[in-house]
């Protein structure tokens, strides 16, 4: 049944606020304006109170109270409702609730306060005092646990505290910090979240260390990888400084593996390297492989010296005839002999073979 209410007109100065208000900051520019309001057009809504004595307690509308406070007035309108102690802060919780007063953090400390009372068996309970449901009762409950707990800024959103909650303290605190020095949007908190609570050790590492490159998408990819090959591309990614994209091909290119032969063929595979290498050493060391090994170098070495002296003249005369007095070549022509021996050798030695 509901409380009978009285109505009256009391001096102001005989309110008190409510010690279990769950508002906890008055914004000073909103109260100025809605004194300048009370000035004009007075107190109409009244302010729901309960008897204390000779005094009255304030249960819901604080905020009109302090305005008319600043706007001078004298007197307000009140409604006089018998309210017991401990029922205060749930209609003052209520009251706010409906006109959408409360910040997010501020709802939260309130609920939380409520259900620390003891006086309902469950968050079902509670949530149909509130009007609300067990899951809202028990997600602003645990945000309010987790803030105390964990001494998280009431500027952190509550979306971002739901986020991470399910992460342990220290990856919610490294993500929380993120977000605060890297201004990370809301949604990418999301997408940390959901990686971090499935990421390896060493991805996870990556991915909450301050100024990290790794982002979540990239992480996601890295997974795909064994734990190993995770520590070596995240090294190449922070050294190569590489972006999202050239990351993830990175990655992918990483996943393909050479197969290796049975253990059964190794023996054998390595018996045929070594023979090989036996083989071509045999070969170098002949002297038809060494006469065509100095040709092929004094050709390439002609090549070098060309290139040079192009831009090379006498000093004297400005010409540009150098070359080897020995046989009065030029070094145009000797760079075409040499290459012509090499060759020469290359076509004899391909016949004879």
């Amino acid at each position: 049944m509901p409380t009978e209410m009285k109505f009256k007109t009391v001096d102001i100065d005989i309110l008190s606020p409510n010690p279990f208000q769950p508002r906890e900051h008055f914004d000073k520019e909103s109260l100025t304006e809605l004194a300048n309001s009370l000035k004009s057009r007075g107190q109409i809504q009244p302010v729901v109170v309960r008897e204390q004595g000779s005094r009255y307690q304030i249960i819901a509308g604080e905020r009109r109270w302090r305005a008319a406070k600043i706007a001078g007035l004298r007197e307000i309108p009140v409604l006089v409702k018998d309210t017991a102690e401990e029922n205060v802060l749930l209609e003052s919780l209520i009251e706010n609730l409906h006109r959408l007063n409360l910040t997010s953090v501020e709802r939260e400390n309130a609920v939380y306060r409520l259900w620390k009372t003891g006086k309902w068996k469950n968050h079902a309970e509670l949530g149909r005092e509130l009007g609300k449901s067990p899951t809202w009762v028990s997600s602003n409950v645990n945000s309010a646990i987790i803030r105390k707990k964990e001494k998280i800024s009431p500027t952190i959103s509550t979306r971002i505290i739901h986020s991470t909650s399910t992460l342990g303290e220290e990856e919610r605190s490294q993500i929380i910090e993120k977000f605060r020095r890297e201004e990370i949007t809301e949604p990418k908190i999301r997408e940390y979240a959901r990686v971090v609570k499935k990421a390896t050790k060493p991805v996870k590492k990556a991915l909450l260390k301050p100024k990290s490159r790794v982002t979540p998408k990239m992480a996601q990819k890295l997974l795909e990888l064994p734990e190993p090959k995770q520590v070596r591309a995240v090294k190449q990614i922070e050294a190569l400084r590489l972006e999202e994209d050239e990351a993830i091909s990175h990655v992918e290119a990483m996943k393909v593996e050479i197969p290796l032969p049975p253990p059964e063929e190794l023996g054998e595979v390595r018996a045929r390297y070594e023979e090989l290498q036996k083989d071509i050493k045999a070969k170098l060391s002949t002297p038809e492989a060494i006469e065509r090994g100095e040709l092929f170098r004094n050709w390439t070495s002609h090549i070098a010296v060309a290139g040079i002296i192009d831009s090379i003249s006498c000093p004297v005369c400005k010409s540009k005839k150098l070359g080897w007095i020995c046989h009065n070549l030029t070094i145009q022509d000797a760079l075409a002999k040499a290459e012509k021996k090499y060759k020469e050798d290359l076509t004899n030695s391909s016949r004879g073979g």
